[in-house]
């Protein structure tokens, strides 16, 4: 009867996420998404490939050459390929955005746990920290903290990881506290299942279709956040291929070499809205009540 019913159950399970994956085929915004992200992850990976010259090679003598077969986007002004920059910034653009995304899930997960399961004392500490940081815009907090920290790379993902965790808090928190009253979790407590256990066993669990969600709806947000302090000069140094960095160094040619900032600023928008279609379709798809309506 046992292997009977779990033999039932893994096929409930095969159907569910069969039906989950027929549904994301179907949904156009995020067939579109996928698309996207996929050509530009494809750029990342395969940079090394498909780049005509290395990001750094300098060649003053072709420098601000307009898009051609030979540059297709052009030339900066220290001669190096604007479509080399781009193709190798894409992985800096993923890796940013995916670190911030990782730090800053991994601190409102835990502080979100924390404060649903304890409820009292520190649940009011960490709410009311959670709100505070809510209240503050997270692009002007990162640029304080970057600001003291110096500029770079590393300060920046630390710096808008730090204070952009408190949607993560507050979602684990609110699913918490409708989990924490559930039978399974009540029946952990009996069998004498540790507070740590629980929350990280049977809690976190069923919050990781929410925080996945969440996670591809906020990564464009790490991205531009980023991107805007490497504009400012707080991120990633020259000759790093920073999108931010390279609009920053066309913004002076603006007018008589456009195309330097006109194509760092399209792979930008593009990489944010790919990751906002499919995290539009991942919540379509996964949340229960909008996947039947």
């Amino acid at each position: 009867m046992t292997r009977l019913l779990e033999d039932l159950r893994k096929k409930a399970y095969s159907v569910y996420r069969s039906e989950e994956v027929k549904l994301l085929i179907r949904h156009r915004r995020g067939v579109v998404g996928l698309a996207l992200l996929t050509i530009i992850v494809f750029m990342a990976l395969t940079a090394d490939l498909i780049a005509p010259r290395r990001f750094d090679e300098v060649d003053t003598a072709l420098r601000l050459q307009p898009p051609s077969l030979k540059h297709l986007f052009g030339t900066d002004h220290l001669g190096r390929d604007v479509f080399s920059r781009i193709v190798y910034g894409a992985r800096i653009a993923l890796w940013v955005g995916i670190l911030v995304v990782l730090v800053e899930a991994g601190i409102g997960v835990t502080l979100g746990l924390i404060s649903g399961y304890y409820s009292g004392f520190l649940d009011k500490v960490i709410s009311a920290f959670t709100d505070m940081l809510w209240a503050f815009p997270p692009i002007i907090l990162a640029l304080a903290i970057v600001t003291i920290l110096g500029p770079g790379l590393t300060n920046v993902v630390i710096a808008v990881a730090v204070v952009s965790w408190a949607p993560y808090a507050r979602i684990v928190r609110a699913k918490t506290q409708s989990l924490v009253s559930r039978e399974f979790v009540m029946a952990a407590r009996a069998i004498g299942e540790s507070d740590l256990s629980i929350m990280f066993r049977y809690i976190l669990p069923n919050t990781l279709v929410s925080i996945i969600v969440l996670a591809t709806l906020t990564i464009p947000s790490a991205i531009l956040y980023t991107t805007a302090l490497s504009f400012l000069g707080f991120g990633a140094q020259p000759p790093t291929p920073d999108w931010g960095a390279m609009l920053n160094e066309g913004k002076d040619y603006i007018f008589g070499a456009p195309w330097n900032s006109i194509f760092p600023g399209v792979f930008i928008t593009l990489t944010a809205l790919s990751f906002n279609l499919l995290g539009d379709a991942l919540r379509d798809v996964l949340d229960p009540k909008l996947r039947l309506r």
